[in-house]
C-alpha cells in the first residue's frame, strides 16, 4: 500500500492493523471493511492522478502544435 501512494502516517497505521490478516489468513469483518476502504481510496487517487496526467498531455500536445519559443531577452532600464 505504501507503494500505491499511501506514505502518510495514517496509511502506515492501516498497514500495521492489516498485517495479521495477511500472515494468519484470518480476517474479521472490520478488517475486511478497512481493506475495501483502502482499496477505494487508492482507486480514487488513481482516478485523480490519471485525470491530471491527461490534462497535462493536452497541454503538451498544444505546445507541440504551436511550437516552443525562446524566452524573451530581459528588458534593460534605459
Amino acid at each position: 500500500m505504501t507503494a500505491a501512494g499511501r506514505p502518510r502516517p495514517r496509511g502506515r497505521r492501516t498497514i500495521v492493523v492489516l498485517l495479521p490478516c495477511v500472515s494468519t489468513g484470518l480476517v474479521t469483518g472490520s478488517m475486511y471493511e478497512k481493506i475495501r476502504h483502502e482499496r477505494d481510496t487508492i482507486q480514487q487517487r488513481i482516478t485523480e492522478l490519471t485525470a491530471a496526467r491527461d490534462k497535462l498531455d493536452g497541454v503538451i500536445e498544444h505546445v507541440l502544435r504551436v511550437g516552443i519559443h525562446e524566452d524573451p531577452a530581459p528588458q534593460t532600464a534605459g
